[in-house]
């Protein structure tokens, strides 16, 4: 048995909640899209908000790169150690 096949095994449920809403974001985003495109007149909010939300996934990033929280999602798999090691 190949490693990590019980693991998959186990958890298809998640497996499988998690595709759904990855297909459910991925038709939103799409619907999202298609109605920015096709709008008679774009939002001159919409000029002001999108560099906000760049900046804000940038600070985001880096926050989560340099100061993670302790939650196992930021936890490296060998080492145990949270962030970049200094």
């Amino acid at each position: 048995m190949r490693p990590g096949a019980d693991i998959a095994r186990r958890s298809a449920l998640r497996w499988e909640i998690a595709g759904f809403f990855f297909i459910i974001a991925l038709g939103a985003g799409q619907y999202v899209s298609y109605r920015i495109m096709t709008a008679d007149e774009r939002s001159p909010y919409l000029n002001r908000i999108a560099p906000l939300l760049i900046i804000a996934l940038a600070v985001l990033f880096i926050v989560f790169t340099f100061l993670p929280p302790e939650a196992g999602l930021f936890r490296d798999g060998a080492t145990g150690a949270v962030g970049i090691p200094g």
